[in-house]
């Protein structure tokens, strides 16, 4: 054992579990002792540095560094309580000297004559100083890991050009984002250089607010330059208030036949590329799919990495919330893909249309789960990311190594969002659960329908649409409250949503239950009509078409009869109230039949129109789509999709709600089988190619 082995002790512990110092510190010649304390005020701003540089050395821009193998940050903790020492340990990558070894740490206080906290010093396997403002150093250079290893442990070895220019750009972009406000930018993959070579580079574009940016630091020659050949790219698209187009190569070249060219007079990478090929860099998360083309404010929920190993709809629908509104979502599929990708309606590649929508805005892994090797893979996917959404039968996930407990000290922040039946316990939480099966249970069937047929049901999957808005809603409660913890001084936790579509379902039942419980009345199906409310029913006008007319106040009341030339049942005393309506409504409805038989639909919207009562004609999605409300309100969007040997637009359902500042937005269709695998497993788990191609090979993941 080095002398710095036993200074600290036989044993470390890290969030992993215990572990012995000579075999943690082998082979490690720098290492960091950081005196720390949970309740420092300056602690709790730099630990969170700290560990982005150290979590940063794996990343596929330091490989040829031995930074990964030769150096180590040890927690040396100064907390008075075992629990606060724990808590502190799980928020971090770092190995620590164990609570009950705190003489260690006093002893090591005094050897380095350590004055304050925080302090970071970093030492040789002897334990000799190398640097005693470590700290300092990080701070200053932490986005720069070159600079520190080459500080800490000289001579460099050799890099090559490539991988000198992967670290130079990294620090120029951090820099960008860290230091001079710049919002958002992206790597545009595979851009020929010219029409006359194969060469191929990445190209690095972004936008950022003159009013962040140090003006004197900007080239404004190539300022204006720039910001005119992306004037004259986008076609008037770009926001006046977006004035600073910057252009740089990205990490690496390739050489390998594309059919993407990048001259002079193409300069529109930034609104073509991306589509295909697109990876978002932020300050927040190095590898988010959401665009902010035409924005000052990013998405909502930029920055959010979503991992969806979810099937169908429920779980797929919450996760496509989600990406609308910023959330990188990484969606996990089996070799054979989602069933949705088979469902229904075909284009001329036998994909189904409704994936294009249901799958928008997502990058598709293909991985085999059955394979230790392709759960492990699911696994590392899910530590590096904010969100795990899931909706197989439960236990699965826990028979596969991937349930919740798997994630709680290797990712405690982690949002683990369950979507099942009926739950994830119960008597039947193992039942199998579909939609239909569930709005049953539910309640929604019961009150459905006529009372001489069978309840009916909608011609949708009405329960997995409702289970999916739920979770989705669920994810957002937790991580609101994951950060407002952080912000409040607690630990980075987050939690498990636990999803039940008949809970879902459930939900919607109003006053069914209270009025049980009260009157012991079991609300029955109604037809067109709904209990209670009188008048509120679906009518045939003259011109056999059905519309609603919904008059449930008793203001709306008075200015339907009137309006149908009924003054006598406005003014009749017996009708007032909604109660008394309740009591004759066939009286009232008639009226209404025998008004609505004589009057063409037209006549029928003009007339209530004006005298301002609720109508509403009953759509096909036909008539939605020519309806001037629906346009206007931008319900639908265009995404583009293969058609035989060209291209093609499909029109798909904008998700809502609307936000006014930050509106969600559809960035793309739903995307090939296996599309992003090499892309996810290269960018968020820094795998190279050679290790890509052995999992190709072993086919445990798959590309199209």
């Amino acid at each position: 054992m080095t002398l710095l082995g036993k200074l600290l002790g036989s044993t470390l512990v890290s969030r992993r579990g215990e572990t012995r110092t000579e075999e943690a510190l082998a082979h490690k010649t720098v290492v960091g002792l950081y005196f720390t304390a949970s309740s420092c005020h300056p602690c709790q701003a730099f630990t969170p540095v700290l560990a982005t540089a150290y979590r940063n050395m794996t990343l596929a821009a330091y490989k040829s560094l031995p930074m990964k193998e030769q150096l180590d940050v040890v927690l040396l903790s100064l907390d008075r309580s075992a629990p606060a020492f724990h808590d502190a340990l799980l928020q971090t990558p770092f190995l620590a000297v164990p609570f009950h070894r705190r003489e260690v740490v006093q002893d090591l206080w005094k050897r380095y004559e350590v004055k304050k906290i925080p302090t970071l010093i970093f030492v040789d396997a002897n334990g000799d100083e190398i640097e005693r403002e470590g700290r300092r150093f990080v701070e200053n250079n932490y986005t720069d890991l070159r600079k520190i290893w080459e500080h800490l442990a000289p001579p460099l070895s050799k890099q090559t050009d490539m991988e000198w220019s992967i670290a130079k750009y990294i620090t120029v972009l951090n820099d960008l984002v860290h230091k001079r406000g710049l919002t958002e930018w992206r790597v545009a993959h595979h851009v020929r250089v010219s029409e006359d070579s194969d060469e191929e580079v990445d190209i690095v574009y972004g936008f950022a607010l003159t009013t962040s940016l140090q003006e004197d630091r900007i080239d404004r020659k190539r300022k204006r330059k720039a910001s005119a050949q992306q004037t004259s790219a986008v076609n008037d698209e770009e926001q006046s208030t977006w004035s600073c187009f910057l252009v740089l190569p990205a990490a690496y070249s390739r050489v390998a036949p594309r059919s993407s060219m990048l001259t002079a007079a193409r300069n529109s990478l930034a609104l073509r590329q991306w589509r295909r090929s697109v990876t978002t860099i932020s300050a927040g998360n190095p590898s988010s799919s959401s665009s902010s083309e035409n924005e000052d404010r990013p998405l909502p929920l930029k920055g959010i990495r979503v991992v969806e190993c979810g099937h169908l709809i429920a779980g797929p629908f919450a996760a496509t919330i989600l990406s609308y509104f910023g959330a990188d979502v990484i969606k996990v599929e089996p070799p054979t893909g989602d069933q949705v990708r088979d469902y229904r309606e075909l284009d001329s590649t036998k994909t189904s249309l409704w994936w294009y929508s249901l799958g928008r805005n997502k990058r598709s892994v293909a991985i085999d789960m059955k394979k230790e090797e392709g759960r492990a893979l699911i696994g590392e996917l899910v530590a590096e990311s904010d969100v795990l959404i899931e909706n197989f039968k439960p236990g699965r996930m826990e028979k596969w190594g991937l349930g919740p407990e798997n994630f709680e000290a290797t990712n405690p922040g982690l949002v683990y969002a369950r979507v099942s039946g009926f739950g994830q316990d119960g008597p039947y939480s193992s039942r199998p659960g579909f939609a239909s099966v569930c709005e049953a249970m539910g309640g929604f069937r019961y009150v459905n329908g006529f009372s001489d047929r069978p309840p009916v049901r909608p011609n949708l999957s009405m329960g997995d649409t409702v289970a999916g808005i739920h979770t989705a809603l669920g994810i957002v409660i937790a991580l609101l409250g994951r950060e407002r913890g952080v912000a409040a001084g607690s630990p980075r936790k987050g939690q498990v949503v636990d999803v039940a579509i008949y809970e879902s379902m459930f939900n919607l039942l109003e006053a069914v239950v209270p009025e049980y419980d009260y009157s012991g009345v079991v609300r029955e199906c109604s037809g067109s009509t709904i209990t209670g409310i009188v008048p509120s029913n679906t009518y045939i006008t003259k011109d056999g078409k059905n519309v609603v007319v919904a008059a449930n106040t008793d203001t709306l009341f008075v200015k339907l009869m009137n309006a149908i030339d009924r003054e006598d049942m406005a003014a009749n005393s017996k009708l007032r109230t909604n109660a008394d309506r309740v009591v004759h409504q066939a009286e009232i409805d008639a009226a209404v039949v025998a008004w609505t038989a004589t009057q063409p639909l037209e006549s029928v919207v003009a007339v209530m129109e004006k005298a301002t009562v609720p109508v509403g004609l009953v759509y096909s999605v036909e008539d939605m789509v020519k309806d001037p409300q629906y346009q206007h309100r931008g319900m639908f969007e265009e995404v583009e999709i293969q058609d035989g040997a060209t291209t093609r637009t499909l029109k798909v359902p904008a998700i809502l709600p609307k936000l006014k500042s930050t509106p969600g937005r559809t960035q793309f269709a739903g995307r090939k089988l296996g599309q992003d695998t090499r892309q996810v497993l290269a960018d968020v788990l820094g795998r190279s190619t050679q290790e890509i191609q052995q999992l190709l090979d072993q086919k445990v993941v798959f590309e199209p």
